[in-house]
């Protein structure tokens, strides 16, 4: 799929959306990211759902801080039906399993494969740096490709995200 393909499909889906909970200042998330063969050579998008709901698909993300300094932590796992053997790439705490897509992206993003996971499980860690908006809005967005690569035929294969943002205030 290309990406204005992938964007386009996105678009049609639900926003996963969330705010930091009133007098919290962190969150945390289970998701589950489902890689797809290629089909015909060609990439396919990757479901992102929450764990207890494969139906409820999100094509981005939305984080608000509500003026708080916090901390988002999405723990994703690998759903293997379709591609067996896939794990997140580990690049030894850069951005392990995703690709950073946007250089300026100014909050705190981490993301690492969890030890003892076998590769299956990514944490990712999105922390507020600033309470204030930047006016350029496309400093508060990110978007990535997800990094997995398949034991069973060697290749990686690559989603993204391309349009989740930030909402500091």
């Amino acid at each position: 799929m290309s990406s204005n393909a992938v964007a386009d499909y996105c678009s049609t889906l639900p926003v996963f959306e969330v705010a930091l909970p009133e007098g919290d200042n962190k969150a945390s998330y289970d998701l589950v990211l489902k890689p797809v063969p290629a089909d015909d050579g060609v990439d396919q998008y990757w479901p992102l759902y929450h764990e207890a709901d494969e139906g409820e698909q999100f094509g981005n993300m939305l984080f608000k801080f509500n003026g708080k300094n916090g901390k988002f932590t999405l723990n994703i796992s690998l759903d293997l039906s379709e591609v067996a053997g896939a794990k997140f790439v580990d690049n030894s705490g850069n951005l392990d399993g995703i690709v950073g897509l946007s250089p300026n992206f100014k909050h705190e993003f981490k993301s690492k494969v969890v030890s003892g996971s076998n590769g299956t499980q990514l944490e990712i860690t999105i922390k507020n740096k600033d309470k204030k908006k930047d006016p350029d809005p496309s400093k508060d967005a990110f978007s990535f490709l997800w990094l997995c690569e398949s034991a069973t035929i060697g290749g990686q294969f690559k989603s993204g995200d391309p349009e989740a943002h930030i909402e500091p205030q």
